[in-house]
């Protein structure tokens, strides 16, 4: 009986630890199942599977975050998840996916725009260069009827 309560004393304490590292955010942290025999090692190597199975895609979920925060969107979710890991899995592809497509079309709409103002910049100097002949035509006709004026007034002697 006390080897029994001391198994079971020591059981909680394990789960307890198993629990509080979880809350706190470490994973990692496993219970020695080799402690115990029977339905105690089932028991502490069930929890110990639990927290691999959500560990797992955890992981892997941070690795493709990680290499986004890298600006590397070509990383995804590969393995294989049942149930929220999946929706999560699903969800950050999805996510990736939609931000790789419209960074494609960005970056269209900006070879589109810098496509557009290569032409404006060709009107604009050709515009310039018209603008340019057509003041040098007016100061030739300027000139022009500057020498029929003086002609007209020595002829009508004014």
């Amino acid at each position: 009986l006390q080897r029994l309560r001391d198994t079971l004393g020591g059981l909680v304490g394990d789960l307890s630890s198993l629990a509080g590292a979880a809350s706190e955010g470490r994973l990692d942290v496993r219970g020695d199942a080799e402690r115990y025999r029977g339905a105690f090692r089932e028991v502490v190597a069930g929890v110990n599977a639990t927290l691999d199975a959500v560990l797992a895609p955890m992981q892997e979920t941070t690795q493709v975050l990680e290499r986004v925060a890298a600006r590397d969107l070509s990383g995804r979710v590969a393995g294989e998840y049942r149930g929220d890991h999946a929706r999560v899995k699903d969800a950050l592809n999805g996510a990736l996916g939609a931000l790789v497509e419209t960074l494609a079309e960005v970056q269209a709409g900006a070879g589109q725009v810098t496509v557009a103002s290569g032409e404006i910049a060709t009107g604009s100097q050709a515009l310039a260069a018209s603008a340019s002949e057509q003041a040098a035509g007016v100061e030739e006709i300027s000139a022009s009827l500057q020498e029929l004026t003086a002609i007209c007034q020595q002829v009508t002697g004014k």
